[in-house]
C-alpha cells in the first residue's frame, strides 16, 4: 500500500475521532496535553534525524531502532497516564498516533538509506496534522488551559 494512501487513512481515522468525541470525554488534562506535545517534537525529531544532509557517516539502522524504542517508551508512559484516567478517548488518540509513528518506521526500514528532503516533507506534514487534531482535541475538552481552543 503507497505511504501516502496508507497516511490518508489514518489521518481520516485521528480526524474523526478527535473532532468527534474529545469534548465529550473526561477534563482537560495539562499532563495530557504535555505528553502529546511531547511525543509530537520527538517523533518530528526523528523523521529529521533520518533526513539527508552533510553528516560524516553512513545511515545506521541501529540509530533508528533506538530512537524508535525512546519513542516507544513515552507512548507507553503516555497510554499509561490514559488508563489511570479511565480515558478511551485519550488511549484511542495515542494508539491511532503509535500507528502513524508504525507507519514511519516501516516505510524508513524499507528504505535502509537517508530520506530525501521531499520524502521527509511528506512525512512531517502528515505527521504533523495528526498529533495537531490530537493536541487540539485535548484543547476542547472541559477546563482548558490552551491558549488557542
Amino acid at each position: 500500500m503507497p505511504l501516502r494512501a496508507l497516511r490518508g487513512r489514518l489521518l481520516l481515522l485521528v480526524l474523526s475521532l478527535c473532532l468527534s468525541g474529545c469534548a465529550l470525554v473526561g477534563g482537560y488534562s495539562a499532563r495530557a496535553h504535555e505528553q502529546l506535545t511531547g511525543l509530537k517534537a520527538a517523533h518530528l525529531k526523528l523523521i529529521d534525524d533520518q533526513t539527508e544532509g552533510p553528516r560524516e557517516r553512513a545511515w545506521q539502522a541501529d540509530r533508528l531502532d533506538q530512537a524508535a524504542s525512546a519513542l516507544d517508551l513515552r507512548f507507553r508512559e503516555a497510554i499509561e497516564f490514559a488508563n489511570s484516567l479511565d480515558d478511551p478517548l485519550r488511549r484511542a488518540n495515542l494508539g491511532l498516533l503509535r500507528q502513524v509513528l508504525a507507519a514511519d518506521l516501516t516505510y524508513l526500514r524499507e528504505r535502509p538509506r537517508w530520506l530525501r528532503e521531499p520524502e521527509a516533507q511528506l512525512l512531517r506534514e502528515g505527521t504533523s496534522l495528526a498529533y495537531e487534531r490530537a493536541i487540539r482535541g485535548e484543547c476542547v475538552r472541559e477546563g482548558s488551559q490552551c491558549r488557542a481552543r
